[in-house]
């Protein structure tokens, strides 16, 4: 046994942590008996049965995406593929993947999996192919294990992963669905300015009816620094109302730019009021009164409640 083999002996295809790799494929790299040693060290490690990888690496989204996919020749999609595409800003806690049909598929807690031969690769992620935007989102949708598919699929709307014509056609011409009518009216908010949940819960439970129909969403701004998207404005009297969600507005590293985004808006004359993630689920009704009252107070007293006009008036 070598007792001077160390980790910066492995080669730099197993340093770099991009893929995973068959029993052969190490033998040819080392040496059948190196490879003995490397994994009795636990130096290296297997991801899946017959799927190895340095030890360093192999809990990574990327080495394990790359197991998955060539232990069952299959396709990263769902919420993998969206993470993959830039999409969402964490890497997922289950990976889904589109296995080949007639594959054997491994079993893992961190791994999903369905087979089908419908899904086309897109590009490749360093050594993993994945599914296009369009279907990672129906993907991440459909997906059992996905406790926050909602948020998933706003996310890539927003970034422009995928576009709600896009999908709403790949979901027309998909058969089986898992809540068709949730994803409809999912897009259909989404048309109308509710790029998040709690947007979501805004437009649905809270700014409803005739007093708040003049309320424009995602209105863009640009101050003499920068450009800015209104989760939900009102041209009359120059007021944003920003929804401070859990997942898109309330980590730490937030509260220096809301700060400054707040007092940047409040130099071109636009007043900022925040409603919290609590709040807008809790107490609709409250959040209501506080809008109400500053929307009063900013006109004037000549805020009326009515903000649309009918074509006959």
């Amino acid at each position: 046994m070598d007792t001077r083999l160390t980790a910066h002996d492995l080669p730099d295809a197993l340093l770099a942590g991009t893929r995973s790799f068959t029993r052969g494929e190490l033998a040819r790299l080392l040496s059948a008996r190196r490879v003995r040693t490397l994994i009795d060290r636990s130096m290296l490690c297997a991801v899946l049965p017959g799927r190895y990888a340095s030890t360093v690496h192999a809990e990574s989204v990327l080495v394990r995406s790359h197991a998955a996919c060539a232990a069952t020749r299959g396709i990263l999609t769902g919420t993998a593929a969206l993470f993959a595409l830039g999409a969402l800003d964490r890497p997922p806690a289950t990976l889904r993947v589109a296995a080949a049909p007639g594959t054997r598929m491994p079993a893992a807690p961190w791994l999903s999996m369905f087979r089908t031969d419908t899904v086309a690769v897109a590009g490749m992620w360093m050594c993993t192919p994945f599914a296009g935007g369009t279907r990672a989102a129906l993907d991440a949708w459909t997906d059992p294990a996905n406790a926050d598919a909602e948020g998933d699929l706003l996310a890539a709307l927003a970034s422009g992963t995928t576009t709600p014509a896009a999908l709403a056609a790949m979901l027309d011409a998909t058969a089986r669905v898992r809540d068709r009518r949730g994803l409809a009216a999912l897009l259909a908010d989404f048309r109308v300015g509710a790029h998040s949940p709690l947007e979501r819960i805004a437009l649905r439970e809270v700014f409803t009816g005739p007093e708040f129909a003049g309320l424009v969403r995602q209105h863009a701004v640009r101050t003499a620094s920068r450009r800015y998207r209104l989760d939900v404005y009102d041209p009359f009297t120059r007021t944003a109302i920003e929804l401070d969600g859990a997942r898109y507005h309330s980590a730490e590293d937030r509260r220096q730019r809301d700060i400054r985004r707040d007092a940047d808006l409040a130099g071109v004359g636009i007043l900022t009021v925040r409603l919290s993630f609590r709040d807008v689920v809790a107490d609709p009704e409250r959040c209501r009164r506080i809008v109400r009252a500053v929307l009063q107070s900013r006109g004037s007293m000549s805020w009326s409640g009515r903000r649309v006009t009918d074509v006959d008036d």
